[in-house]
């Protein structure tokens, strides 16, 4: 009886908290690195789905859950865990924290991560990728979220995701593409942008609200 009592007042409490947000309210930014949590259980699935959104990038696999956050160091990665693609300000072409760095993830061809001054502000999944070329590096799918997007016409994921801020021509295809634009709410100053040739998405890509403008990346 006084733990259903305890929990009601929780819930009670945790409704009013959330009514006193406003859009406008800003979020305290923690200090993240990569996260892992041991899960219950886990929905048998025949490729590693991995979910992109205003967080980062997740995925779950054999009952660990993987979070690398916006805000992460690259020094948080380990090292074999990706290939240094782009770096602007290093002599000697390795990682020092500074300027913008740019790393494709070795596990998942397709996936980049780019790093302003040493932390996480934007990645890219450039198209839909379905390779197994040994067990150890195990076929995967991407979305925003739970959400398929490469492949399918934008236009019909506005159910699942809403009005768009901005429909921009392609910067290279002109209007036979367009980049999508989607801003957050609550406070994150984070986008979603989805890149598209026709009305089909090809890549995709979330980060920080300038981070995702930039054409090219670190370029």
């Amino acid at each position: 009886m006084w733990m259903t009592v305890r929990l009601a007042l929780l819930h009670i409490l945790l409704l009013a908290s959330a009514c006193t947000a406003t859009p406008n309210d800003t979020v305290a930014a923690p200090v993240p690195a990569i996260q892992t949590m041991r899960l219950a259980e886990e929905a048998p699935n025949s490729a590693l789905w991995l979910w992109l959104n205003y967080d980062g990038l997740g995925w779950n696999e054999a009952g660990v859950s993987t979070v690398l956050p916006f805000g992460m160091k690259l020094s948080d990665l380990p090292d074999d865990r990706y290939t240094l693609d782009y770096i602007s300000e290093s002599p000697n072409d390795q990682p020092v924290g500074s300027g913008c760095e740019s790393v494709s993830l070795e596990r998942f061809p397709g996936i980049t991560l780019m790093f302003e001054d040493g932390l996480l502000t934007r990645i890219d999944a450039f198209r839909p990728v379905e390779l197994n070329p040994d067990p150890s590096n195990p076929a995967y799918t991407v979305g925003f979220g739970a959400l398929p997007v490469l492949g399918r016409n934008w236009q019909a994921l506005q159910s699942a995701i809403g009005e768009p801020a901005e429909v921009l021509p392609h910067p290279y295809l002109g209007e036979a593409g367009h980049y999508v634009i989607y801003n957050a709410r609550y406070g994150w100053k984070r986008s979603l942008v989805l890149e598209t040739e026709g009305d089909r998405v090809t890549g995709f890509r979330t980060g920080e609200f300038d981070s995702v403008r930039y054409i090219e990346g670190c370029l």
